[in-house]
């Protein structure tokens, strides 16, 4: 999940920083850990947590999430 990710969501992780307030990036951010509660991605050399809005209990869940929060990035 997370190779595809990085290989295939660029934009929707690039949209996920916008969450957390970051606005710039000086490089591409990559896809470092998934859990049930949230991810973890490498923003211009530092560690950002993203947490989903409820646990998740499979990997449809979590892909589930990782929509929702991109739609919720672009609102």
């Amino acid at each position: 999940m997370i190779t595809h990710m990085n290989e295939d969501h660029v934009e929707a992780m690039r949209d996920y920083c916008q969450l957390n307030d970051v606005t710039t990036l000086k490089e591409d951010p990559k896809m470092l850990r998934i859990d049930s509660m949230g991810f973890e991605m490498m923003v211009d050399g530092e560690r950002l947590r993203i947490d989903f809005t409820r646990k998740c209990e499979s990997p449809q869940q979590v892909r589930e999430a990782l929509v929702e929060l991109a739609k919720q990035a672009r609102n």
